[in-house]
């Protein structure tokens, strides 16, 4: 007869404490990841938006629009929603994915340790790319939350060799490369590692090759026609290649920067890249004497899309390679976890790299909260409080609001104009749905308005700490005065200096 076997108090109490320690964790950043929803959509967002509202069925996203800018699921989620002027609710999805990866990074980690975990969870809460891209309409956040929820699926398959495992991992991996194409840099890992561990079975050469074939062959098929489309309009578009010797230093540094939460020059990042490094050798070598296959994994997971970002863009954004972060942050928790047990230097070293992390990150999705990717509506709504009544019968320009550029009878409009016509009159274009009636807008471009000027000129810069100059002259024709600075807090987004014009 089986014995009932008595656990001993104080492991109770252990667990206990370990699941309510990350249960607050998870629900820290959940709110993070909430906190920094609520506030304005900016130009990529907008540009999905906008991708969505164009596409006469939902096939067509995947079919026919051509745009970078285009991460399927995400697209096909605010064609679903429809046009709502609440634009918070085209971020829930990421939000919620987001909000799991740091679950998912748990899971993982915590197979080597409590500690292990809890410093895995702990960092993934606070990360402020995670933060980031897991609180704006974009694909970042489902790509990350598919490649971890594929990576334990090819686990689970592996052990039992079930066709709805299977099935639930075709679905993982196909999603995953729908919500942003970088998922495929994890999936890449993942088929290394697929043909590592079938390989290490005692089998005929022919039945490894069938198992292959079989586990990834829909996902490749997915994987090969959305690369193809890539491909094609990044050639078109002058920006397939690789880069050069030093921007390629230069976008690591700034890679660095980004998940270490330090600035990105200096003695402060080479110290953090000199430790980040040690402990990523120090959780690759526990790893490795626990799973050598494991470990190329998480070798690959971590470096293979920095690497493969630089060889095939010109452009260089580190969410490109975002997908990396988590599998880094594992690996990092393992190797904290060792300094820990190590010895009193080692543990010095790896609490002094904990606070350095915690107050970068946490720093910079306070200004995230507080300021956010740009106030695009507060200006609108400005020149709209701020604008003598101006009737015109024909307006010069893209009239944004107010019918068509054939309207005779005269309406009330403020003429705007700005440095980046592309940018800036999409931004415009949304959020002049939020004018009081009787309100129009009339964009002027660029040429146009170097001859005829505008009521305002905006200018716009992504580099934070600009001070602009407060007065803009053109020609010594038409005067601008700085009237107002709506500033956002770095990464998505940008500044905008609002000029008036002073004289006519």
């Amino acid at each position: 007869m089986r014995k009932n076997v008595k656990i001993p108090p104080a492991a109770v109490s252990c667990n206990t404490k370990t699941g309510i320690t990350v249960a607050l964790l998870v629900l820290a950043g959940v709110a993070l990841r909430i906190g920094s929803s609520m506030n304005c959509f900016w130009m990529d967002e907008i540009w999905s938006y906008f991708t969505a509202m164009q596409a006469s069925h939902p096939w067509e996203i995947i079919t026919k629009i051509e745009v970078t800018n285009n991460h399927p699921l995400n697209t096909l989620f605010i064609y679903l929603m429809g046009d709502t002027k609440n634009w918070v609710w085209y971020r829930v999805p990421s939000i919620i994915t987001g909000s799991l990866v740091p679950v998912l990074v748990w899971k993982a980690a915590s197979e080597y340790g409590l500690v292990e975990g809890l410093a895995a969870v702990g960092i993934a809460t606070i990360s402020y790319p995670l933060v980031l891209y897991s609180s704006e309409a974009r694909g970042y956040a489902p790509a990350l939350f598919f490649a971890l929820v594929s990576f334990f699926l090819l686990q689970d398959y592996w052990k039992s060799r079930d066709k709805t495992t299977l099935f639930l991992f075709w679905f993982s991996t196909i999603l995953g490369l729908l919500s942003n194409l970088s998922f495929g840099l994890t999936y890449m890992a993942l088929i290394i590692w697929s043909m590592l561990h079938e390989a290490s079975k005692s089998r005929r050469f022919y039945d490894t090759v069938a198992e292959l074939l079989r586990c990834h062959t829909p996902p490749l098929i997915a994987m090969l026609y959305l690369v193809r489309s890539y491909i094609f309009i990044t050639v078109k578009n002058g920006v397939a290649g690789a880069r050069s010797p030093i921007f390629i230093a230069l976008s690591f540094k700034t890679l660095l920067a980004a998940m270490l939460g330090t600035p990105q020059k200096g003695m402060i990042l080479a110290a953090a890249v000199l430790v980040f490094m040690f402990l990523l050798t120090a959780g690759f070598i526990r790893l490795y004497k626990t799973d050598k296959l494991r470990a190329v994994f998480f070798l690959l997971a971590i470096f293979l899309p920095p690497v493969m970002g630089n060889l095939t863009s010109k452009l260089f954004y580190f969410r490109f390679i975002l997908v990396s972060f988590p599998f880094a942050f594992i690996v990092l928790g393992i190797g904290l976890s060792a300094c820990f047990k190590h010895s009193l230097y080692s543990r010095t070293v790896a609490i002094v790299f904990l606070a350095l992390f915690i107050y970068g990150n946490c720093t910079r999705i306070y200004g995230l909260i507080k300021i956010g990717r740009g106030d695009y509506l507060g200006a609108v709504m400005y020149m709209a409080e701020n604008s003598k009544r101006k009737y015109i019968t024909k307006p010069h320009g893209i009239i944004i609001k107010g019918g068509t550029s054939h309207q005779t009878a005269k309406e009330d409009w403020i003429t705007v104009a700005s440095d980046h016509d592309f940018r800036n009159t999409m931004v415009l274009i949304f959020y002049s749905r939020y004018l009081p009636p009787g309100k129009n807008l009339v964009y002027v471009p660029h040429k146009q308005w170097l001859k005829e000027g505008s009521d305002w000129l905006l200018f716009h810069t992504q580099y934070t700490g600009v001070v602009p100059p407060p007065v803009y002259k053109l020609n010594n024709v038409q005067v601008y005065v700085l009237e107002k600075i709506f500033p956002y807090s770095g990464v998505s987004g940008w500044n905008w200096f609002l000029y008036r014009r002073i004289n006519r």
